[in-house]
């Protein structure tokens, strides 16, 4: 594995601190999708800023980030230099995006090597999400082995930007007024979206008969601290755009009319990460029954090293079968 100069290993994380005005100017519009502010112990609070113009209620990438960042407020002395291992969450209703969300955080456990935090978020007095955090204490290597980067994956540089590619479906087709104000405010995020299907050379285009999906991104500018958790935090946030489609990539025949919402999202954190570096993410779905989807995900860093692993199963469904 490739030596890089990583974040630093600690869990401040000033930028999900309650802090005043002046200091919140200094964050990105990214950054601010999963800052919190301490309500009152073990009690924090998120506003919520975007979504994608197809959703009705909450972005789930939102809620993870936010609990990842409320679990680790909670951390205290030498746990704080803690990263994020592992994070298992559960959507359970749509969120009102008129509303901040309330999160209570429980501390399960704080061991020598581990620590663990179930996070409950909340509006209108009802659960809304759940999910597990676990934290690690950096340990060397007892044995070590990764799947490689795939032979056939293409270069960021080689693809279209998100905003060359609906600029050109634009000119393809009218999109809706509902979709051109939603994607407006899409580059307020400071994410960079290429899209392994739409390289530069059309002659390229890749075809998606196996379902697979190559997603490259990155943020633009960077965080406002160099901190490991942080950073875990911003790619939690990225991993949840795409990943519940994979399994439309096989059903194209229904894709235009099926309904279907994510259930559930799962990240295992491998090695350090940079947010403001190229990673690709590697998507897949080996299983499609019962109306549910089962989606996989790895995570690369340019050079092959792989950064993290993702799960998340969707529901999909027809509207005659509503």
């Amino acid at each position: 594995m490739p030596e890089t100069e990583a974040p630093q290993q600690s869990s401040s994380l000033p930028v999900v601190s309650s802090s005043a005005a002046s200091e919140d100017t200094e964050k990105s519009q990214f950054e601010k999708n999963f800052y919190v502010e301490e309500v009152s112990r073990d009690v924090y609070r998120g506003h919520q800023h975007w979504r994608p113009y197809h959703l009705s209620g909450t972005f789930g990438g939102h809620a993870v980030s936010q609990s990842m960042a409320a679990a680790t407020r909670t951390l205290d002395g030498d746990h704080r230099r803690k990263v994020i291992n592992s994070v298992h969450a559960y959507f359970i209703r749509p969120g009102d995006l008129a509303l901040p969300i309330v999160y209570n955080v429980e501390r399960a456990q704080d061991g020598r090597n581990y620590s663990r935090r179930s996070v409950s978020a909340l509006q209108h007095g009802q659960v809304i999400f759940k999910c597990m955090v676990s934290y690690q204490l950096a340990a060397e290597n007892a044995i070590f082995h990764q799947e490689p980067l795939p032979a056939d994956a293409p270069v960021p540089d080689d693809l279209l930007t998100m905003v060359e590619v609906e600029e050109m479906l634009f000119k393809r087709a009218a999109p809706s007024v509902k979709y051109r104000e939603a994607n407006r405010s899409f580059p307020e995020l400071e994410v960079d979206f290429r899209d392994g299907k739409f390289a530069r050379d059309p002659s390229k285009w890749q075809s998606t008969d196996d379902g697979r999906q190559y997603l490259w991104f990155r943020i633009r500018n960077p965080l406002s601290c160099d901190d490991a958790v942080l950073h875990q935090c911003a790619v939690a946030y990225m991993t949840d755009f795409g990943l519940g489609r994979t399994t439309l990539r096989r059903h194209f025949d229904v894709v235009k009319r099926i309904r279907w919402t994510s259930l559930d999202h799962s990240i295992w954190y491998h090695a350090p990460i940079e947010a403001n570096k190229w990673m690709l993410h590697v998507m897949e779905s080996p299983s499609a029954s019962s109306s549910r989807g089962f989606n996989l995900g790895r995570v690369y860093s340019q050079d092959g090293t792989l950064l993290l692993s993702t799960a998340q199963e969707s529901s999909y469904r027809l509207p005659s079968k509503l």
